[in-house]
Formats: structure tokens, C-alpha cells, sequence
């Protein structure tokens, strides 16, 4: 699957024991996808933060835990921001 998005950092579990930040892929229209890359660590997808804010396009699948496994990602455009910060984006876990 090759899709394309903004890599953004967020709150996620919030409210539980495993409350963290973690990478998502906003997909438009306040869709959101939790996503991980291959070889970096599932909790903190540390290999994913010079991509936050950045539009990218990514190749993967999505895994038994609807989180989009990424194995290639490459930088399309620069974003700003300002457009996503402006639309009041609440993400929700079901």
C-alpha cells in the first residue's frame, strides 16, 4: 500500500497506563493513522521524528493493530502546519 500524508506527533492512550506520544499519519479530513516504522522502537517511533510536520509518502501495511507499518517513507512537501493547528483536531481511541 502507498499512501501519502503528515507525519505528526501526538498524545495517544490518553488517560491510561501506556499514555504516550506517538507518530501519526494525517490522512485529511480529521483521519488520523497510528503508524510505526520497521526496526524502530513501537513506543516512541523515534526514527519518524525529522519527518513531524512534514508531508511524506509512505509504503506499507496495515498490521492486526490497525497501525500502518511503514517500510519506505520519503519527504513529498513541506507543510504548514498552521492550516492542521487551526482546525480544532481532537484524535479519539477506540
Amino acid at each position: 500500500m502507498k499512501t501519502e500524508g503528515i507525519v505528526i506527533f501526538h498524545l495517544s492512550g490518553i488517560g491510561s497506563r501506556s499514555e504516550h506520544v506517538r507518530p501519526f499519519l494525517y490522512l485529511g479530513n480529521a483521519n488520523f493513522q497510528k503508524i510505526w516504522k520497521k526496526g524502530d522502537s513501537s513506543f516512541t517511533g523515534t526514527s519518524l521524528i525529522k519527518y513531524d510536520g512534514k508531508r511524506v509518502i509512505v509504503t506499507g501495511e496495515v498490521d492486526e493493530y490497525d497501525i500502518l507499518v511503514i517500510e519506505t517513507i520519503e519527504e513529498a512537501v513541506l507543510t504548514d502546519l498552521n492550516l492542521i493547528n487551526n482546525k480544532s483536531i481532537i484524535i479519539t481511541e477506540e
